[in-house]
């Protein structure tokens, strides 16, 4: 998103989202909300619309707010003919630094914990796919079986480019190709999919650092995680 859009945004005195045609766009001051490409913002449904709305009202009372879902709609506008093939590339790429598959030695029992909760989510990804994936506590990257790779590109290419959109802005989020389809599949929710993402964070932070600063970034960024879940569970 254009960097000026925050101040733009705040300086408005009248912002609308209006169905046309059985979709919703947003206006601003009576006028159609356009991109710096002139192309429109379109919401795809009721929940990308609620999304948005409480997201430009947080926005109105506190200038700080992030434009999440404004951001996304205005890249989807962007992009028309969404690269979905690039995108997925990228999934596939994350998959040989995935990080569950990285797993630290110490301290003994923040290990215990990743290999708990992480081989948890690995063993239901494997169970639905038929996959096996390596892991290790070693530093260098890991190389994957070519069939694990290419089953999973075959289940990502049969996504809808808004779908593979808004799954790799989790994939940022995340670090994890696992955890971002787990997510498509609704196995884990919300909370559980934000504690594997951010396991060593809280971990440190329970156990050591004890920060309230620190909760409340975490706490921050499960706000933020949690906007492109329920996004991609209305999809």
């Amino acid at each position: 998103m254009n960097k000026n859009i925050n101040d733009y945004i705040s300086s408005l005195e009248s912002i609308k989202i209006i169905a046309e045609n059985k979709v919703y766009k947003l206006f601003i001051n009576g006028k159609p909300f356009l991109t710096h490409s002139k192309n429109q913002v379109q919401i795809p449904n009721s929940i990308f619309k609620k999304e948005l709305e409480n997201e430009l009202l947080s926005y109105k009372k506190n200038k700080t707010h992030n434009l999440l879902v404004l951001s996304l709609l205005i890249k989807l506008a962007d992009n028309k003919k969404i690269n979905s093939k690039e995108l997925i590339n990228d999934f596939l790429n994350y998959l040989e630094t995935d990080l569950l598959f990285y797993y630290v030695t110490t301290p003994a029992n923040l290990a215990k914990v990743q290999r708990e909760n992480w081989g948890k989510m690995i063993q239901a990804f494997d169970d639905i796919f038929k996959t096996s994936w390596e892991t290790t506590s070693e530093i260098q990257s890991l190389k994957q079986d070519k069939k694990n790779i290419t089953i999973i590109r075959n289940y990502l290419n049969k996504k809808q480019p808004i779908d593979i959109f808004v799954m790799h802005s989790i994939l940022k989020k995340t670090g994890s190709s696992i955890l971002t389809i787990l997510s498509t599949l609704k196995l884990f929710n919300h909370n559980q999919i934000w504690e594997a993402t951010y396991l060593e964070e809280l971990w440190y932070n329970k156990f050591q650092y004890n920060d309230t600063s620190r909760s409340i970034e975490l706490q921050e960024k499960k706000v933020e995680l949690d906007v492109y879940l329920r996004l991609l569970d209305s999809l």
